[in-house]
């Protein structure tokens, strides 16, 4: 796991975790980090003030192969929790006892996300092309019927919508949690929307495009309250993750095929 100074822009550290790391997510005090690694059927713990593994969870079960992962909020019942995909469904797990919480199946769940509010988890299945939700308080899980090889996902700040990026579809889907409808579809245009981050108000929705790295990326900046792109950005080949800063003011895009971060001025 690389850290980087966001002033910047410099890898500061280099932390040894598993194999195939995929998903990180950082605890909302700050002082550690949740990665993922997907060959090594294991969570890393890191220490964020030391920079080193504090300990190591073993998958299994449904967290077999774990990919992505999300925390909850601060100051929500979710607070203290991490949530991870596995090949057969979701897991959460206490952040001090290491202990699971929470507990779904799915086949194989790709993106996830926490809503702002902390009650509800989302995660997509790409095999199954739906979105599902569980209260995370009662646990009780609902499933809405997607596009074609939905892959990422993200929650408006007030968890009212729900966005999802349908690879297949070359759309994203705008779902209402009020009613786990589909409330509007968002066309993307060529090549496919894999994944997506929302700004800290709200108001744009950013959407990572890859043509397969034959030629660089982009990533789109969409309107949330009319739907529409505003504006297309060049970023390097084969974007993946996207993240906004929590003063909205950078956009951060991880481009797979060229092993490089972009850092854009939103």
């Amino acid at each position: 796991m690389s850290v980087i100074k966001t002033a910047q822009s410099k890898v500061t550290a280099t932390i040894p975790v598993g194999d195939t790391p995929l998903g990180v997510a950082i605890r909302p005090d700050g002082e550690a980090a949740f990665v993922a690694n997907l060959n090594s059927d294991s969570v890393s713990v890191v220490a964020l003030l030391f920079n080193t593994v504090a300990a190591t969870i073993a998958a299994s079960g449904n967290l077999a192969h774990p990919a992505n992962i999300a925390v909850g909020p601060a100051n929500t019942a979710a607070a203290g929790q991490f949530y991870v995909t596995g090949d057969s469904g979701v897991v959460g797990i206490d952040g001090v006892s290491h202990q699971v919480s929470l507990s779904a199946p799915g086949s194989r769940p790709a993106a996830i996300a926490v809503s702002p509010d902390g009650i509800h988890l989302y995660w997509v299945s790409i095999i199954e092309n739906t979105l599902s939700s569980a209260n995370i308080k009662t646990q009780k899980v609902a499933t809405v019927a997607e596009g074609q090889r939905p892959c990422g996902v993200a929650v408006s700040p007030d968890s009212a919508r729900v966005y999802v990026a349908n690879e297949a579809n070359n759309s994203i889907s705008v779902i209402d949690t009020a009613t786990n409808a589909v409330a509007a579809n968002i066309p993307t245009g060529t090549y496919a929307p894999v994944c997506l981050a929302v700004s800290p108000d709200g108001s744009v929705l950013y959407a990572t495009k890859t043509d397969g790295g034959i030629s660089d990326g982009t990533v789109l900046a969409i309107d949330t309250g009319s739907n529409t792109v505003i504006t297309t950005l060049a970023v390097g080949k084969r974007p993946f993750g996207v993240t906004v800063s929590p003063d909205g003011g950078r956009l951060y895009v991880v481009n797979s095929n060229d092993s490089t971060v972009s850092v854009i001025s939103v």
